[in-house]
């Protein structure tokens, strides 16, 4: 239960319509395929891993559509929950800002809770023991049937927790990974590979205290790290964002940068 909070569930629906491939069957994982365009770059993929809403919301395959076109290399987006991800329709509207965050009704606060509390059979569907096989046979699948030889992973919410464990131990899955406002994480010390952090100012998730003693943990390894915290945004705004809003707009784009540049 404490890996989905109330945040986990708010957010917006990004305009328009992805571009990559339909979904393709990927040793019975259906997976969404956004080709780069630098063939020098073919032996590289980018893995990305969605928040509980999974593919049923169209944001994380414009997102891979927008890494596809920036950085030339193929972008694979896997549907972790096995077709049973939290509905779309059961996003909420997000409170705009982290400024505003406070100004929340009590009311609007015992109605998120409410919600929360309905989606415990989804976390027991998707525990750890379900839900590390799955990218394990991902990962497998795209070094030796796409020949890739060198992975990023990149998580968003739910998906931070996985792509953070993707990048740890002696023989990690990924290469490297970018972390967007993650869920609790399950063992952070045991990260062993270059790691890349957006984080959101108001984050119940992923809080100040969390962020800051991890950052002191991966700093004393060697593997490189960066820890860069959006001011005024609240959990999610890297992949449901409210882009009406400036400032979030603004932190959008300039993380989908960070992750780019990393």
């Amino acid at each position: 239960f404490t890996m989905i909070k109330t945040c986990c569930m708010q957010g917006k629906e990004l305009e328009g319509d992805p571009k990559g491939d339909p979904l393709i069957d990927m040793e019975g994982i259906q997976t969404y395929v956004s080709l780069g365009s630098d063939e020098s770059k073919k032996d590289k993929a980018i893995v990305i891993l969605s928040d509980v809403f999974g593919l049923s919301l169209k944001n994380v395959k414009i997102i891979a559509d927008r890494y596809a076109e920036l950085t030339g290399i193929d972008v694979f987006v896997p549907d972790q929950f096995s077709g049973e991800p939290i509905p779309a329709s059961d996003m909420a509207s997000p409170p705009p800002t982290a400024t505003k965050i406070a100004n929340e009704s009590y009311w609007e606060k015992i109605k998120a809770f409410g919600t929360l509390a309905s989606i415990l059979p989804f976390v027991f569907r998707h525990r750890a023991s379900v839900t590390k096989p799955i990218i394990e046979k991902i990962f497998k699948t795209i070094r030796q049937k796409y020949n890739k030889n060198r992975i990023a992973i990149q998580g968003y919410c739910f998906g931070g927790i996985y792509a953070s464990w993707a990048v740890s131990g002696d023989d990690p899955l990924a290469d490297i990974a970018i972390i967007a406002h993650p869920g609790p994480m399950e063992n952070p010390s045991a990260i062993t590979r270059p790691t890349s952090w957006i984080c959101a100012e108001n984050d119940f998730s992923f809080s100040q205290s969390s962020r800051l003693e991890i950052e002191k943990i991966l700093k004393a390894k060697p593997a490189p790290c960066e820890f860069v915290l959006y001011k005024d945004t609240v959990h999610g705004f890297a992949c449901r964002p409210k882009l009406d809003e400036p400032v979030i707009k603004e932190a959008f784009e300039a993380a989908i940068q960070q992750a780019v540049n990393f």
